[in-house]
């Protein structure tokens, strides 16, 4: 698979992805040339953080992020990005993307997102690996993550 170029320097993406390393981020945003944004958080968390509190500083940047799965690929449509950039990206989320016209580049391509066990398909991607629809497919993702945000909370009373 061709990975597109992000049009962006690579001093730039080489930044972001230092701060990614050092665990001081795990979700960035760039625009213009400059790093906007700095997101913290677990799985699909600091992007979806992004997208509910900053989606307008999200149209027209490039995501730079650990793991994108389709669930984040689609989060990433529906913010309008041009861009994304991950660690790791898995084959239906750089299909969707693709197809989608977003360029998208990575340094590891899996076939699907693990879950935390790494027994099966994360089910964030899971939930949206029949779907087409960006705004169907968020409003899969945002009922997956609501149940799994309440499941973390009850287990830590």
């Amino acid at each position: 698979m061709i990975k597109d170029k992000l049009y962006i320097p690579l001093s730039v993406i080489e930044e972001a992805r230092g701060i990614l390393a050092s665990g001081e981020a795990d979700c960035i945003l760039i625009k213009d040339s400059k790093i906007i944004e700095v997101e913290k958080g677990r799985g699909i968390s600091p992007l979806m953080n992004l997208y509910i509190n900053k989606r307008d500083n999200m149209e027209g940047s490039v995501v730079v992020d650990k793991v994108v799965g389709k669930a984040a690929a689609m989060l990433c449509v529906c913010a309008k990005v041009k861009g994304v950039f991950a660690e790791l990206i898995s084959q239906p989320a750089s299909e969707y993307l693709l197809e989608k016209k977003i360029l998208r580049s990575w340094t590891k391509l899996s076939a699907n997102i693990k879950n935390r066990q790494k027994d099966g398909i994360c089910p964030m991607e899971f939930s949206v690996l029949d779907e087409d629809d960006p705004h169907d497919g968020l409003n899969k993702l945002c009922t997956v993550f609501e149940k799994i945000k309440k499941s973390e909370n009850i287990k830590e009373l």
